[in-house]
């Protein structure tokens, strides 16, 4: 009976820790939201004992801080840690689309440009969410045409610890939105093209840089740094 009990407390903090998680990691609670623990387990029609634990769990993997009069916060972002993870991040997907020109192949490049097309839809409805959500959609399939799991599980693992901006990213600069679409179809075209690996992986990181460069030159992080 006792085990019991436990597996089923265990089971509501692990609804509470998807549920948190999940909504700091696509954006909706963005960096130094405050989370309430009563308008939490109304929402999931649980105890408060699971949510504290959860947010317990999520404090130890450092995506919440516990705030002295405030109580439990979205992780502020470190900026310099971010700038350099994305400087890492563009490096890697250079090479993956290097990589990914030898396996593409017309299908391939057929559902990215539909991928691309639902941006181009999503920016004349200003749905700059969705926008990052599709944007991390293209680039997730190229990677996995790249056919190094290296490559690929240490990006996936960096694209998280920067989910908070990626997922968002549209939304804190969305004067960068068009200038993407523009630059995946270049990418296309130059995978078409079969133009050189130089050429292609140069392209692949300059586009990931030109994010950073935006998100520097006009402050687009202010808000979420600490």
């Amino acid at each position: 009976m006792k085990n019991q009990l436990q597996q089923k407390q265990i089971s509501k903090k692990t609804i509470a820790y998807d549920y948190i998680r999940k909504n700091i990691l696509d954006g909706t609670f963005t960096p130094g939201y405050r989370l309430v623990i009563d308008k939490i387990k109304k929402e999931l029609k649980i105890s408060s004992i699971p949510v504290r634990e959860a947010i317990q769990q999520l404090q130890a993997e450092n995506l919440i801080d516990i705030v002295p009069y405030s109580g439990a916060v979205v992780k502020m972002i470190d900026e310099k840690g971010y700038e350099e993870l994305q400087a890492i991040s563009a490096l890697l997907e250079g090479y993956a689309d290097r990589q990914a020109a030898n396996y593409i192949s017309s299908k391939d490049i057929k559902k990215l440009e539909e991928i691309n097309k639902k941006m181009r839809e999503a920016l004349n409805n200003l749905a700059f969410e969705d926008m990052g959500k599709l944007d991390h959609e293209f680039h997730l399939y190229i990677l996995h045409k790249c056919h190094n799991e290296h490559v690929i599980s240490t990006l996936k693992s960096i694209w998280e610890s920067i989910a908070q901006v990626r997922n968002v990213i549209f939304t804190i600069i969305p004067w960068r939105a068009k200038d993407s679409i523009s630059e995946h179809a270049k990418l296309l075209a130059l995978f078409k093209e079969k133009a050189s690996p130089d050429v292609i992986e140069h392209f692949g990181r300059q586009h990931k840089l030109n994010v950073l460069f935006s998100l520097k030159n006009k402050q687009g992080l202010k808000n979420f740094v600490k």
